[in-house]
């Protein structure tokens, strides 16, 4: 609650850093640019996620980053030097992966995003000075959290962890007395023992039932037994984020009940039980591998070890649904491993190669692309003996396997 209030406090190391000016950004923006960037600053400085600046302080660079398939892009303060200064904490994300727990077979669900996410917390008034940019000779600093800053994902996830507790805990969208109660983690328990007690069944399955839901940062997902239910989960999802002073962005997500739903760039299909690959995604992986290799044909094999590492975690972002990811990706990190900095190149080998070949050629619909969410235990029987000399093995009785020490 201290952070709605007053907004979030700048965790330093060993104090702040001194005064620093890294000059004006964006300079030699494209026309396009331009347009976008004015109505942008415009927008931001209208809803108080910008202020203007009364003094020169601690002034840090900005960039855009185009987001793909729009003519739009994100504006990112360059927050490098002052992030050696932050206290930084590492984050434990909610994936895909917890849908095996999570969801059964035949369920339906829904999909929504928060507008403007991060700017929907603020920063202490006494700590905005250290998030100052110059965007073009206009002097601004950063009122909310702003994306660059290394703690603003936690702080973001332990602000929404609120609204996730609302929904997933029973009673939690009755009145606004309830909400502030989430703030004690025992009443949270206190409403999950008297589902339990009440067994979700009968006139009180509705009332003593929490939301499954599945959080990604500004990501989420609802899941729901019936389509009907889905309406109606809806309503509550409604209720609880403007009691929270929270919005929904009308332009993403699947807000209709559905049982095939893209999240977080994955196909999921609740009716087969199965993870895919879209093909928008796979378009973007073939393009991204087949640069690299054009990059590495010029250039003597030789490529930043960046764009390497970009490819490497936009691959494994679909391992769910193919399961040969991980495979395919061995001598990509080999070759990532050899690099001396992140602005370094490295050179890609014969059998870094052939990964990015493989890569290249994944095709949309294939025996590769597909993975059952629920896979059933596997069982396998493994004999082996071994001597001074050498050893032996076999599996399942049918696969043997032998070597010399």
């Amino acid at each position: 609650m201290q952070w709605i209030t007053h907004g979030v406090k700048l965790r330093w190391k060993r104090g702040p850093p001194p005064p620093f000016n890294h000059g004006v950004s964006l300079r030699d923006a494209a026309r396009r640019q331009q347009v976008w960037l004015d109505a942008e600053k415009e927008r931001l400085l209208q809803n108080g996620a910008w202020t203007r600046a009364t003094r020169r302080s601690h002034v840090s660079r900005a960039f855009l980053v185009p987001k793909p398939g729009t003519n739009k892009w994100r504006l990112v303060v360059d927050f490098r030097w002052l992030n050696q200064w932050c206290v930084k904490n590492r984050v434990k994300m909610e994936t895909l992966k917890k849908l095996r727990r999570l969801a059964k077979l035949g369920d339906w669900c829904f999909s929504f995003n928060l507008q403007d996410d991060f700017h929907a917390l603020g920063i202490h008034l006494d700590f905005q000075r250290f998030m100052q940019f110059d965007l073009q000779g206009d002097q601004l600093q950063c009122s909310a959290v702003p994306f660059g800053w290394n703690d603003a994902p936690r702080v973001f996830c332990k602000f929404v962890r609120v609204m996730v507790e609302a929904l997933r805990s029973p009673q939690a969208a009755e009145d606004r007395r309830e909400i502030r109660r989430l703030r004690d983690s025992s009443a949270v328990r206190q409403r999950w023992s008297v589902c339990r007690r009440a067994g979700g069944v009968g006139e009180n399955a509705d009332r003593h039932s929490g939301m499954r839901v599945l959080p990604y940062m500004d990501d989420f997902l609802v899941l729901v037994d019936s389509q009907r239910e889905g309406f109606l989960r809806r309503e509550k999802v409604q209720l609880v984020l403007h009691r929270l002073g929270l919005r929904r962005n009308e332009k993403k997500g699947r807000w209709e009940p559905t049982q095939v739903v893209e999240h977080l760039g994955l196909e999921v299909d609740l009716k087969l039980g199965q993870f895919r690959v879209t093909e928008r995604r796979v378009h973007k992986i073939h393009t991204r591998a087949k640069e690299i290799q054009c990059g590495a044909t010029r250039n003597r094999r030789w490529i930043p070890a960046r764009i390497l590492a970009s490819f490497t975690g936009l691959c494994q972002s679909v391992y769910l649904a193919v399961p040969a990811a991980r495979l395919y990706l061995r001598e990509l990190y080999f070759v990532l491993a050899e690099k001396r900095s992140w602005g370094a190149k490295v050179k890609i080998s014969r059998a870094a190669r052939g990964d990015l070949e493989w890569w290249s050629r994944l095709p949309v619909m294939s025996k590769w692309n597909g993975r059952k969410i629920w896979r059933s235990p596997t069982r396998a029987k493994v004999h082996t003996d071994s001597s001074m000399m050498a050893w032996g093995g076999v599996l399942n009785l049918k696969f043997p396997a032998r070597g010399l020490w």
